[in-house]
């Protein structure tokens, strides 16, 4: 063969594809599907397959219209499979697909890429089935409305939420929280229903947890809730039952918020809100636990302050219930209902605090907040072992610009034994008989360096000398006399047979 000929032989076998017609149709679907993907799209769960394997990318049917599995940037839908809907609807697929009846399509192996996070998860109120991840997942907003995601022990499968997703405009009907602007929205359905070990982290300054059970209904975890890193979540009504875990844990400036009203409905319509089984933990030294009534809200988990603020306020009727313990020379030692280590525990007067195994006050403060004119009672009840910080009273805090009177009381039913710290009782030297009151309905204990620290106000045109301001009353009893500084007062009681009560005199 002559060499032009061979020359002109091989250049047509290795010609660029781009000139040769048979090779456009099979060249140009892959460069089409690489631009599309890069693209987040909404992925409809519909096990057509019928494997139940998430990682099966015909088992989803995506608006992108490529055959893959979600990746970082997309928004997952696991709808009610009852019918076929279309295009982000709650039943059947993107592309109109039906699957399973009765909403029961499992999902196995559900977990993040290493690309970053999925934009958001909605499990759909007719959705029955289980999702069980088998890896972390990280998620911008996640959405529980019904079903289950299990977390096995053992796959390192926390759920990590990160706020910040953009709403899609084909589910955003589905979840509420697109609205309100929810970045975790549970309102039915069970969040990983073993005791795996497993953490649900709610972290970022603006990322908003909502927890509303439907109908305030029931819904449980497997997991712990960590409120972290300056993060909110806020319960709105219902019961959350903890299975595994150990409950609550705030920490990073972080707030938990348990509504027992809400704008809809009137001050004599409450929710009733319960946390149950666990312990709830405040490590952080600016993060709260509030307590806003009106209403009632329970929790059948004690609760630990390492540090940072519970706040019952508005009226709100707090009940904490189950039993901390301390481990002292590996016996367990039984302690309250609430530990108060070194953080703040605040009652604000017109509210109570329940504490049915006890409330224990090691250090920080224990703070009664007077927002009436006349001051007020604030309520504490079970018993309350006072070991250190301070037991006082603030008066900041004017309702429609009156400042509180300084004869508010606080009210403990049950017993007090108080052994360290310091009581400072508010003393208006210009109003005989207005003081704050410490009031005990069964018998109070004082003894070791128990110290009563009166701060005096109004000091100008002050009442007459001989005159008595009542600062501890117990019905019961007391016994034993608390260390005071004599500054120009002197403390009347028995120190030597019980008496009920200890009056200032100036």
């Amino acid at each position: 063969m002559p060499f032009s000929a061979l020359s002109r032989l091989v250049r047509r076998l290795f010609r660029s594809p781009t000139t040769r017609p048979i090779s456009k149709p099979a060249f140009k679907p892959s460069l089409e599907a690489l631009d599309l993907r890069a693209m987040p799209a909404l992925f409809t769960w519909t096990d057509a397959t019928g494997d139940n394997q998430y990682s099966d990318p015909y088992n989803w049917a995506d608006t992108a219209g490529v055959l893959s599995i979600p990746g970082p940037g997309d928004d997952i839908l696991f709808p009610n499979f009852a019918g076929a809907n279309g295009p982000g609807g709650q039943s059947g697929g993107a592309t109109g697909a039906s699957g399973p009846s009765g909403g029961s399509a499992d999902c196995y192996g559900m977990q993040s890429s290493s690309g970053g996070p999925f934009n958001s998860i909605t499990l759909t109120a007719g959705y029955t089935g289980t999702v069980t991840m088998t890896g972390p997942v990280q998620t911008n907003a996640l959405y529980l409305n019904n079903g289950t995601i299990d977390q096995p022990a053992g796959a390192g499968s926390d759920i990590t939420v990160l706020g910040g997703a953009t709403p899609n405009d084909n589910t955003w009907w589905l979840n509420p929280g697109w609205e309100g602007g929810s970045d975790f929205y549970w309102t039915g359905g069970t969040l990983d229903s073993t005791n795996s070990g497993a953490t649900l982290h709610i972290t970022g300054s603006s990322t908003i947890a909502v927890i509303a059970p439907q109908n305030a209904g029931a819904v449980s975890t497997g997991d712990t809730i960590s409120v972290e890193q300056a993060s909110t979540a806020n319960f709105m009504g219902g019961t959350v039952t903890f299975t595994g875990g150990v409950g609550i844990n705030i920490t990073g400036h972080s707030t938990v918020n348990v509504f027992t009203a809400t704008e809809q409905q009137s001050a004599t319509q409450h929710y009733q809100t319960m946390i149950r089984n666990g312990v709830e933990y405040i490590n952080d030294a600016n993060g709260y636990f509030k307590v806003i009534g009106p209403g009632v809200a329970t929790s059948m988990l004690p609760l630990v302050i390492r540090r940072g603020v519970l706040s019952v306020t508005g009226g709100a009727t707090a009940t904490f219930q189950g039993q901390n313990s301390w481990n002292i020379y590996g016996w367990q030692v039984p302690t309250g209902s609430i530990d108060n280590e070194r953080g703040k525990v605040v009652i604000e007067t017109g509210s109570t605090l329940v504490a049915v195994n006890g409330m224990v006050q090691m250090g920080g403060v224990l703070q009664i907040n007077v927002t009436g004119a006349k001051g007020g009672n604030a309520k504490l009840i079970g018993n309350l072992w006072v070991n250190g910080g301070r037991v006082t009273f603030d008066y900041s805090r004017p309702v429609n610009g009156v400042p509180g009177a300084a004869e508010a009381t606080f009210t403990v039913e049950g017993n007090v034994s108080w052994s360290g710290g310091i009581y400072t009782p508010t003393v208006d030297r210009q109003q005989a008989r207005d003081a704050s009151k410490w009031i005990v309905t069964k018998t109070m204990t004082i003894t070791g360096s128990a110290a009563l620290r009166p701060i005096f106000i109004n000091r100008a045109n002050a009442a007459p000398a001989g005159s008595r301001w009542l600062v501890i009353f117990a019905r019961g009893g007391i016994d034993g006399m608390p260390i005071f500084d004599n500054k120009g007062f002197a403390l009347v009681g028995d120190t030597n047979t019980p008496t009920n009560s200890w009056t200032i005199v100036i």
